[in-house]
């Protein structure tokens, strides 16, 4: 039995024990590069967000970009829109509005990193001529909702 105990006390020992060992990163370390957040919507104010990637070893958190040139254009290479810092790398332009079925490209500028561009289309609106719900019990006999939907 006191055999036992003191297998017992050396496995508690060694598992609760641990080792840390930091490894050198001798890698090739990437320059920052512009990371941008938006979702173009019809139905929003045209919101962006800017940051600066972070490489594998870097600590912190992302730092927002607060002078950036932003510059939107429309699927006939026309500006259409500059939104302008308003807080922490948030970007916006109250006035500009969406356009179902259009195209727009962002082109985004600032100083020490590469300029970018990104591109992204509303999609028009899918009608939705009828809509059918019911009740229905699954085989695990969890009742649930069963939606049918009928597009034009």
């Amino acid at each position: 039995m006191k055999t036992f105990k003191y297998i017992t006390l050396f496995a508690v020992i060694i598992l609760l024990s641990s080792c840390e060992k930091v490894i050198e990163f001798d890698g090739e370390t990437k320059t920052p590069k512009i990371v941008v957040n938006s979702l173009f919507n019809t139905e929003d104010t045209f919101t962006v967000h800017l940051s600066n990637s972070l490489a594998l070893v870097d600590d912190g958190n992302l730092k927002p970009l607060k002078n950036a040139v932003l510059k939107l254009y429309d699927s006939n290479n026309q500006l259409v829109s500059t939104p302008t810092h308003d807080a922490d790398g948030y970007y916006i332009d109250t006035a500009f509005k969406f356009f179902q079925g259009q195209e727009y490209r962002l082109s985004v500028e600032n100083e020490g990193l590469t300029s970018i561009e990104t591109k992204d289309a509303i999609p028009t609106k899918v009608a939705i001529s009828k809509i059918d719900t019911q009740d229905v019990v699954n085989s695990d006999g969890w009742e649930q909702k069963q939606v049918e939907l009928t597009f034009n």
